[in-house]
């Protein structure tokens, strides 16, 4: 991921605010996949960030799809959690 675009929100017409939020989010998101494992960080990589389908990261990876689905959904709900309790932070 490019480091100068990873904060950087898609949408131009977000207040400062939203822009803000944006920022902090990616920020959870960047910390949280640089602690992943190797192989999670680029079974995630490969088929939610660079858009692989399933079967293809299979074949990259030479790993059967299953793994992949299972990889991927273990990321997903890690990250889902480091957002939900860093958000849940600021509300107490």
């Amino acid at each position: 991921m490019d480091s100068d675009n990873a904060y950087r929100p898609r949408d131009a017409g977000m207040d400062v605010s939203q822009r803000a939020a944006y920022r902090q989010l990616a920020g959870i998101v960047t910390e949280a996949l640089t602690t992943l494992s190797p192989d999670l960080r680029t079974t995630f990589d490969l088929a939610c960030l660079q858009e692989e389908s399933y079967r293809d990261v299979a074949e990259i990876q030479a790993i059967p799809i299953g793994t992949v689905r299972s990889r991927v959904n273990r990321v997903r709900t890690l990250l889902r959690s480091k957002v939900a309790q860093t958000f849940a932070d600021y509300a107490n």
